[in-house]
């Protein structure tokens, strides 16, 4: 990752700036660790995405996560009459 490799390079001499690089370091770590689990998150939800059957994925710009959130907000669209009831939902 770029930015470790900067953060690496950075070697304060005060107090003040070893203070802002550790904090800067913890912040990073925090992040890469939530990058961590939204990655993971996100692969659940392609498999379960894919096991129900869904094709959402398929269109363009349509990921794992909106197509979740799609499928868990309409829930059965058999309770839809038509195309157009389901639509002006």
């Amino acid at each position: 990752m770029q930015a470790r490799a900067i953060l690496a390079s950075v070697r304060p001499r005060d107090i003040a700036g070893k203070t802002r690089r550790r904090i800067a370091a913890e912040e990073l770590a925090d992040l890469v660790a939530v990058e961590a689990k939204m990655k993971k998150a996100t692969a659940e939800l392609k498999v379960l995405v894919k096991a129900r059957g869904s094709r959402l994925m398929d269109l363009r710009g349509i990921g794992p996560v909106v197509a979740a959130r799609t499928l868990a907000d309409v829930g059965d669209i058999a309770r839809f009459p038509d195309r157009n009831r389901f639509a002006s939902c």
